[in-house]
């Protein structure tokens, strides 16, 4: 059955009552943008970013009101082409900090006279002792472009104008400015450790909305937000994707293991290190053992996150430079490498509690990274061992399932005027699993319909799952979820465990069905209708004068929907069904 959707079109709400629906936005102060390499730099400024001095005198930037809540094209296609999103004053700040070494200064110098091929293969062979002694700042670019590949595929694709193309297919005609839920793979989008701007932290988002939507099956690789992110110090937005989309293509052969593609594959990895540690460093490896200690829970910290927030980032870019070049042992070798320059300090602890302490320190500590880098090149790892380490390890992890939630962002420019676009990611949080990949499309709306409750249940007639949308006379916006069709006929309730109510402003919130209570879900009548009606209350009761009411019932244990006031009158209808 095709929906009949209403025909009118409406322009996304660019501001509410609420503070907590302000459209946010930034820019550089006075940012210069490269369209390419080749072609000369425009200027592209924005009043819209403030500066603030905060208590440890790094400059933060605080976004300020959207004008609008999706970009302009032209505006767009800067921003992705801008050539890298690092917040030089916090990173300057940090460099001072740590002291610019002599080594790293030479290492400046001989980059500079290197001849870098444009080959990926010959690179990485010609180049690979340079590499592990670090890749000079003003060559990343180009050598990281290079090393994984991308400079290649780009040319012999011809990428050209592919990335906009891909956030139009992802986001629709027009890209939002705020994603709130951008998938994960199973790790965490911290930006504290970064030396981002406002506006790379947006490009990060898409970036990971992009790859989460062109690679369903990779679901589980927890470094992926901090890979995007470091990738953003240096690179542009659609060079940053490029770099990821071909070490995503490379991973799927054999012979290229840079990142994990499941849960199962980063587990076997973080719990081969207690063998690696074994052979490695059998003294250190007998002392936990001796105190009941394992090694996975905090080589799993270091390894989930490359080592970002544990060693000082210019060492993390140190190990990346490697990690890019020759794949994931440098991990292990790294994490070897910590033990063994703190091996006095493990032998001296004495209890369980001492060691965990001081594992968990280990990488913040302050070390000469010349000397670090140097002893974990000293341990050869050889592929034999570790595969059949591995190997055996994963054996063991047969019934271990990755999470496979399939990401899916959805068309919705203009679908509603109740609330702002970028609140659907949170709804879409909330839908059973298979509605997820599918768009919204309104079918009732009271501005165009008119307030006739008899058509309003002729307009959701025979139309599963479905959204109600309903916005008080307070302000307040809340409504159900309901999975079964809204016939008044058969059974005096519908609906089932899926069905849930929600709130959108102030607070945005869903109540599900609480176990072991009342099954009472959805009553519908030519007189009104009623979701969870217990013995006492009732969750949401409409009537057909579209007056209502809201109390707690225990069905959903929800709060008064709409806030103190108990009873209201709805002013604004919307219905949705998923397409």
């Amino acid at each position: 059955m095709e929906p009949q959707t209403d025909s009118t079109t409406s322009t996304s709400s660019t501001s509410t009552s609420s503070e907590s629906w302000v459209e946010m936005s930034s820019t550089d102060d006075e940012c210069s943008f490269s369209m390419n390499e080749e072609t000369e730099c425009k200027e592209y400024s924005d009043s819209d970013l403030d500066f603030v001095l905060v208590e440890n005198h790094h400059v933060m930037e605080t976004r300020t009101s959207y004008t609008t809540e999706y970009y302009e094209p032209d505006e767009l296609l800067s921003i992705i082409k801008k050539d890298n999103h690092r917040n030089e004053h916090r990173w300057n700040q940090m460099i001072m900090e740590l002291r610019t070494s002599e080594a790293r200064t030479l290492q400046h110098d001989v980059w500079h006279k290197v001849k870098i091929p444009i080959k990926n293969r010959v690179a990485v062979q010609k180049l690979r002792y340079l590499i592990r002694k670090g890749i000079s700042d003003h060559k990343r670019k180009k050598m990281w472009l290079i090393i994984t590949g991308a400079q290649e595929n780009m040319k012999n694709l011809k990428l050209h104008d592919l990335y906009e193309e891909k956030l139009h297919q992802i986001f629709g005609e027009k890209i939002p400015r705020r994603i709130e839920k951008p998938p994960l793979f199973g790790g965490e989008l911290k930006y504290e450790p970064h030396y981002l701007t406002i506006m790379g932290e947006d490009a990060c988002k898409r970036i990971l909305c992009i790859i989460g939507m062109e690679y369903p099956d990779i679901n589980f690789c927890p470094f992926m937000p901090d890979l995007v992110n470091v990738f953003l110090h240096y690179l542009s937005e659609e060079n940053t994707y490029y770099i990821i989309h071909t070490i995503f293509s490379r991973a799927k052969e054999e012979e290229y293991i840079h990142i994990f593609l499941s849960l199962k594959e980063f587990s076997a990895f973080v719990k081969t290190f207690n063998d690696i540690v074994r052979m490695q460093l059998p003294k250190i490896w007998k002392r936990l053992q001796s105190l009941g200690i394992d090694c996975s829970p905090f080589a799993e910290k270091w390894f989930r996150h490359l080592f970002v927030d544990y060693l000082p980032y210019p060492t993390m870019l140190h190990l990346l430079d490697s990690f890019l070049s020759e794949g994931v042992k440098i991990l292990y070798r790294v994490g070897l490498a910590l033990l063994k320059l703190h091996n006095r300090e493990i032998m001296h602890c004495q209890d369980a509690s001492q060691i965990v302490n001081l594992l968990h320190q280990l990488s913040s500590q302050d070390f000469n990274e010349t000397k670090l880098m140097k002893t974990a090149f000293q341990f050869h790892l050889s592929r034999k061992h570790y595969n059949r380490y591995h190997r055996k390890t994963k054996t063991k992890l047969n019934d271990l399932i990755s999470p496979c939630d399939v990401y899916y962002r959805p068309k919705v420019i203009g679908v509603t005027n109740s609330f702002p676009d970028y609140v659907w990611e949170t709804i879409y949080e909330w839908l059973p699993p298979r509605h997820r990949i599918q768009d919204p499309s309104r079918i009732f709306n009271s501005e165009v319909s008119g307030y006739s409750f008899k058509n309003f249940l002729k307009s959701l007639s025979g139309y599963s799952p479905t959204l109600v949308v309903l916005r008080s006379g307070e302000g307040n916006v809340f409504g159900l979820y309901m999975d079964s069709p809204w016939n008044a006929k058969g059974n005096p309730f519908i609906g089932s465990t899926e069905s849930y109510l929600f709130t959108l402003l102030p607070d945005v919130e869903h109540f599900r069905w609480k176990e072991g209570q009342s099954e009472n879900f959805l009553y519908v009548d030519q007189d009104g209708f009623k979701m969870g009606v217990d013995e006492i209350n009732i969750g949401l009761h409409i009537k057909e004068d579209w007056c209502g009411s809201s109390e707690t019932c225990e069905i959903f244990e929800n709060k008064p929907l709409n806030g103190t006031t108990t009873s209201f009158t709805i002013t604004t209808i919307e219905a949705f069904i998923f397409n």
